[in-house]
């Protein structure tokens, strides 16, 4: 993907540098697990022509979010993304780590009830540290999420 030398320095999630139209053509070609044409994407954004269309198409390709396929346009997950973090199940956005967390959480409990009458402390200790850590990174995760959804609602 290119981009210019104050970008890389900031930090700043490449999902940002997206707005309006560009953000929803790139939202809509990564929730669709097929190449996507031209005609199909201008109908489903609602542009008035193909040439709207292109020109987003083109800006998102410049910037490495989409590449070309002999069928059509698919998006391409930025790294360093929060995009690289979630997983598309069934139109919902869902942050790979929450498995994870209910992994332990199942573990954790699975634990108290086999072994309820010796309990442990540093087991105990060990999985609370562990889920609750892993509950911190999903805020950290869902609030980045949060900001991301409500800048595509608005554009």
């Amino acid at each position: 993907m290119r981009r210019d030398k104050k970008n890389e320095n900031d930090g700043l999630d490449p999902i940002l540098e997206l707005s309006g139209s560009s953000l929803r053509v790139y939202m809509l070609l990564l929730s669709e697990k097929k190449p996507m044409s031209i005609r199909e994407i201008q109908r489903r954004v609602g542009f008035r022509s193909p040439n709207s269309a292109r020109h987003h198409l083109e800006r998102l390709y410049n910037m490495g979010f989409i590449k070309r396929t002999r069928n059509g346009y698919v998006a391409v997950k930025p790294r360093s993304s929060i995009l690289d973090l979630v997983i598309m199940v069934k139109g919902k956005i869902l942050p790979r780590l929450l498995y994870v967390d209910l992994l332990a959480l199942f573990l954790f409990i699975g634990y108290i009830v086999v072994f309820h009458s010796s309990l442990n402390l540093f087991v105990i200790g060990s999985f609370v540290t562990i889920i609750s850590a892993l509950s911190y990174e999903l805020y950290r995760i869902y609030s980045r999420l949060k900001r991301l959804i409500e800048r595509i609602r608005n554009s």
